[in-house]
């Protein structure tokens, strides 16, 4: 029986194969090099104190999201206004391109109120530009820890209704 032993190829035996040899040419443009190489970008912003490419192309917004007090209200403020624009006519919806942050836009531009009036989507006071619409939330329920071990162990009563979660 004889043994085969394994070959073992270095720089100076190769491989049978190479591998993959690409015969097309490079679509990388090596011409971009500097103006990619975050080292480059650096060493410009620091001589010339431009640092324009670190910010973004567009001017930043603020908003007073003071109305909103926590994630729940946001997350129904957001649902409240996805209910909104699925339950308008499909026509009226296609204006918008069937997009919601769209039609928010459109909406929250004073200069389409009238339109807005027109088709049926606001009514005369409905909407003030100075007065939020804030909504109570209600208190959050008391945690097991809150409650005296008397309260936990004992059963509710049969006439009681379900505590609500």
């Amino acid at each position: 029986m004889k043994s085969s032993k394994p070959k073992f190829h270095t720089r100076y035996n190769p491989p049978p194969s190479p591998g993959i040899v690409f015969e097309e040419p490079t679509m990388t443009q090596q011409h971009f090099r500097d103006e990619c190489d975050i080292n480059k970008i650096v060493e410009r912003a620091i001589r010339t104190g431009d640092t324009t490419v670190f910010t973004s192309a567009q001017r930043a917004e603020f908003y007073d999201a003071s109305v909103i007090t926590d994630y729940v209200d946001a997350m129904a403020l957001i649902d409240d206004v996805n209910d909104d624009f699925n339950s308008l006519p499909s026509t009226i919806r296609s204006m918008f391109g069937n997009n919601v942050k769209q039609y928010v836009e459109w909406m929250s531009n004073p200069a389409n109120w009238n339109q807005a009036r027109e088709l049926g989507l606001l009514s005369g006071g409905e909407v003030s530009a100075t007065e939020p619409k804030v909504r109570e939330s209600e208190p959050a329920p008391a945690s097991p820890r809150e409650r005296s071990g008397a309260d936990m162990n004992k059963a509710p009563d049969a006439g009681s209704e379900p505590a609500k979660t």
